[in-house]
């Protein structure tokens, strides 16, 4: 059984693919985490800018990687060709003899996808479409590999079928201490929040996002896939009245800076920021030279 799973709170260090480069969001967001000293790079050779997906949960121990094969892509020849392989685009200075943390140690069995995974203390979050897409296993074997590979015990939510991808991370997010935070449900699917709550209530305490505005936004369920690195959060933004109630809830219940990026290009593709990112927990006092992933210039992340 391997270590805990390392969670978005003790992470320092972000990798994007450099399709990112050329979407509108990139130009804030960069320029946010260089002010915020967050430390980021690029991972080599993906196909699209959707890295959350595919790229390896990490542990104590390592990294686990898992079989990459959404049916949402594999079900179009012309999708298909936008599975990024996880073996292709680790960088290089993760998998060096030097670095602290070895190359990948473990592989799930389980067609899985990094969007669906939410990770906790000792759980970890997923919708149950992970039982269509591993109907070979059945419930009783997934949750078995699950624990005796990762050393946590999934919960299970409810797919809210209006998301096609099945993605627990538009959802429901991690706080810490037990507790978890979901979307607005409140605001525009009652019935479904009933049943979120009854999945996630016998292992979380659970807070809610809510907006009081005239005309909601139908986009605004989008706040919740932010990116949380160590004690700051980018928050997903789009211009309306709900940005600064969804900024100051998140500040409020994660007790951290909560910085908003607009995403709007994004978040009409479906996703936002925690989708097109991968956040670890890097070795402080390694040195490496941060051109060969697209920085200005050779960084040295904080000790």
């Amino acid at each position: 059984m391997s270590s805990a799973l390392i969670l978005d709170k003790e992470t320092n260090f972000v990798l994007f693919s450099k399709y990112i480069t050329s979407y509108k969001v990139w130009n804030q967001l960069s320029d946010e985490l260089e002010k915020h000293n967050v430390f980021y790079g690029f991972l080599p050779n993906t196909k699209d800018i959707w890295v959350r997906d595919f790229m390896p949960l990490q542990t104590y121990n390592g990294y686990c990687s898992y079989v990459y094969g959404p049916d949402y892509l594999m079900k179009d020849p012309e999708l298909s060709v936008f599975i990024s392989r996880v073996r292709d685009c680790m960088p290089s200075f993760l998998t060096c003899d030097f670095v602290p943390f070895p190359p990948l140690l473990q592989k799930l069995c389980l067609v899985l996808d990094g969007g669906n995974l939410i990770k906790t203390d000792k759980h970890m979050i997923m919708t149950d479409k992970v039982f269509l897409e591993n109907k070979r296993f059945g419930k009783e074997m997934i949750t078995e590999l699950l624990k005796q590979t990762l050393g946590i015990t999934p919960v299970y939510i409810p797919w809210d079928e209006s998301e096609p991808y099945g993605h627990a991370d538009g959802m429901v997010r991690y706080v810490g201490d037990d507790t978890v935070l979901i979307t607005n449900y409140y605001d525009f699917d009652p019935p479904f929040r009933t049943k979120l709550i009854k999945s996630l209530s016998p292992f979380f305490d659970i807070k809610e996002l809510h907006y009081e505005v005239d005309k909601p936004n139908k986009n605004n369920w989008a706040y919740i896939n932010f990116l949380q690195v160590d004690n700051c959060i980018f928050m997903p933004a789009m211009g309306i009245p709900e940005d600064e109630q969804a900024q100051r809830q998140l500040s409020e219940i994660y007790k951290c800076e909560v910085v908003p990026i607009r995403c709007e290009q994004l978040i009409r593709m479906g996703g936002a920021l925690n989708c097109i990112s991968w956040n670890i927990q890097y070795d402080k006092g390694f040195h490496y030279c941060a051109n060969d992933y697209g920085a200005k210039d050779a960084l040295q992340l904080p000790a």
